[in-house]
């Protein structure tokens, strides 16, 4: 996040555990990535983000993060809806902010 111009002491990174699951179908998953993004070959940045009750505008700070790194990095951010009835709402909230 530094190098692209965020720093922020009150922001937590950590790791999903979806990063233990196997690979899955990698040619199916280039065939809907092709769908939905203008470049492919730019690296991609997947966010699941999800509703939470707090006082912070994770929402801006997500958006924020996300705007520097396409604009900074030039890389692809993919928005991805686990509760897709829940979970839409918090992207529409925070691609309006961006």
């Amino acid at each position: 996040m530094k190098s692209i111009g965020i720093h922020r002491k009150d922001v937590v990174i950590c790791a999903d555990p979806v990063i233990t699951l196997s690979e899955g179908n990698k040619t199916a998953g280039k065939i809907v990535l092709k769908k939905i993004l203008k470049n492919t070959d730019l690296p991609i940045l997947g966010i699941a983000p999800r509703d939470c009750k707090t006082p912070i505008d994770f929402c801006g700070i997500i958006a924020e993060f996300s705007d520097k790194l396409v604009q900074v990095k030039n890389w692809n951010i993919l928005f991805i809806p686990f509760d897709l009835e829940k979970d839409i709402i918090v992207i529409k909230n925070i691609t309006s902010k961006m």
